[in-house]
């Protein structure tokens, strides 16, 4: 009976340990290296729906896209990696399995918004971050991708506003 209560308390630790891993916010700057060393930043924010005319039968498909490429000389280059200092996120689950994410997707409900952005370094190293809804990002470097969650959809929507605001659009 004794070993029965020592295995439900090492169960219960272990999934204390885990909620708490989970649920405890971290800057997301600290995921993704020194971003006071990036020298470029290629983005592009596409957003996808259905325009519904007047008519019930007439709707359209439409997706648009909103390009940007900044360099360190660049003002937009440093508001982009504010937005990105200031953010908080929290881990997901995915990041405890002993392989890397070959590849990520959103599990959530499908906004109609998504961000991309590559990042590169003064030594030719690269980040990819893929803002896969408003509160889920996938940070890929090298050795495959982690998967972290928003603590609020603010870098979100202030992202994709700079986006729209220095961005080149394209339909």
């Amino acid at each position: 009976m004794n070993k029965k209560k020592i295995l439900i308390l090492l169960a219960t630790i272990l999934v204390a340990g885990l909620a708490i891993w989970r649920l405890w916010p971290c800057a997301l700057a600290g995921h993704l290296g020194d971003v006071s060393q990036v020298i470029r930043i290629d983005g592009a924010l596409t957003i996808s729906g259905i325009k519904t005319e007047t008519a019930p039968l007439s709707s359209n498909l439409y997706m648009d896209t909103y390009a940007l490429t900044v360099t360190e000389d660049n003002h937009t280059l440093q508001a982009v990696l504010e937005i990105l200092a200031q953010a908080s996120v929290r881990n997901d689950f995915r990041n405890l399995l002993p392989w890397t994410l070959p590849s990520v997707g959103s599990d959530s409900d499908h906004d109609g918004r998504s961000i991309t952005l590559a990042l590169q370094w003064e030594d030719d190293a690269h980040c990819s971050l893929s803002f896969l809804d408003p509160t889920t990002v996938a940070v890929g470097l090298d050795d495959g991708f982690s998967v972290y969650h928003f603590t609020s959809t603010i870098p979100f929507e202030t992202l994709a506003t700079l986006m729209m605001a220095e961005g080149t659009k394209s339909s």
